[in-house]
């Protein structure tokens, strides 16, 4: 399946837009596909993946001189792949038809270190 084959893709999630998850939460949705033409596929997949940043400075004055901290932090919450198409030796297409091709999404929310 070549990019000028997808009009349009659009990851749905179950529950409001602006939810917010937590470790160990189930995260559930769909995966539509709006396609131009009648495809086949091997297999596709989604790569979800749950990242912070935070950056701050500290200031600490004494007298005349002004000392300035810098302070980064990341923190990996979760990284999950899942196939939503998968071809298997016996039949190695799936065949796509029709303008929206909805695929079940669900995955739990592990914390990673």
């Amino acid at each position: 399946m070549t990019f000028n084959t997808i009009k349009s893709f659009k990851l749905e999630l179950d529950g409001p837009g602006d939810a917010v998850y937590a470790s160990s939460e189930i995260v559930s949705g769909q995966v539509v596909l709006e396609l131009n033409r009648d495809t086949k596929v091997h297999s596709m997949k989604v790569l979800g993946r749950g990242v912070a940043t935070a950056h701050w400075l500290e200031n600490r004055s004494g007298g005349m001189k002004a000392v300035y901290n810098d302070y980064t932090s990341n923190i990996t919450y979760f990284r999950k792949r899942q196939h939503l198409i998968r071809g298997n030796r016996e039949n190695n297409t799936w065949a796509l038809v029709g303008r929206d091709t909805p695929q079940p999404l669900v995955f739990t929310i592990l914390h990673m270190n």
